[in-house]
């Protein structure tokens, strides 16, 4: 009768047992990474396109762009990104300014242990009170950071498309095929190192920014800190296993 009993509770117990291992291997098999940058961006204009309609002389931003990416496959995966800035103009009609930006639709690309190269859309709401009409826009986004121990390349450009407001219809004119444009270019010198597995890294970077927005161009600088983590590689995760285990 014990013996029943005993055959029993184990084939009870085996189908949770079995479920819990397939959402380990399942947890072990997500690759991806996210990054998140603090930054302050200065800008001034540097040229007035013919016709352009220049309302600012200089925009200032303090914010953050925070973007992961996550999937089965050991380079692809889906990514998500939420950018968040404000600050001020200075100009003819000088006040409060931002710049908010979700990008749910997109992929990510793993270009080694925390490289990688993102491109996302979605929408984007910006606007600065008396000198640039508020307006939502269709973004498309494009994210490249590649890493070389203490040093990473950090890069990120953004072209717009933008619903209503005709101010800003036609602003960038380096890309007709876009309302506005921007982008940034920087290097990070910090720490670069593995916990438990995870490739991690920080540090304080400098970069050169670019933008484009009612036919006025904008050149300036961004002064940030990021933090980037990803999952460990699975020929990495092999060969620590392997290791560990004495093979």
């Amino acid at each position: 009768m014990k013996l029943v009993v005993m055959i029993g509770a184990a084939l009870a117990i085996a189908p949770r047992v079995a479920s819990a291992c397939d959402v380990c291997n399942l947890a072990n098999d997500v690759q991806g990474g996210a990054y998140l940058h603090e930054e302050l961006t200065l800008l001034t204009h540097v040229e007035d396109t013919p016709g352009g309609a220049r309302t600012i002389d200089q925009l200032g931003l303090a914010g953050f762009r925070l973007h992961g990416f996550a999937g089965f496959g050991a380079t692809i995966g889906y990514h998500l990104g939420l950018d968040l800035a404000a600050g001020a103009t200075i100009g003819r009609h000088g006040g409060f300014a931002y710049d908010v930006g979700f990008l749910p639709l997109g992929i990510g690309v793993r270009l080694g242990a925390s490289s990688f190269l993102t491109l996302g859309t979605g929408i984007v709401a910006s606007g600065a009170t008396g000198a640039i009409d508020d307006a939502v826009a269709l973004p498309f986004d494009v994210d490249l950071e590649l890493d070389a121990s203490r040093v990473r390349l950090i890069g990120w450009a953004r072209a717009a498309w933008v619903a209503g407001s005709p101010q800003r219809h036609d602003g960038a004119p380096s890309v007709p095929f876009a309302d506005e444009l921007e982008a940034m270019v920087g290097v990070r010198i910090g720490h670069h190192y593995t916990d438990y597995g995870f490739p991690t890294g920080n540090g304080a970077y400098i970069g050169v920014a670019y933008k484009e927005l009612t036919g006025t161009k904008f050149v300036g600088l961004t002064f940030g800190y990021s933090m980037d983590m990803a999952t460990e590689q699975r020929h990495a995760r092999s060969r620590r296993n392997n290791s560990e285990a004495g093979l």
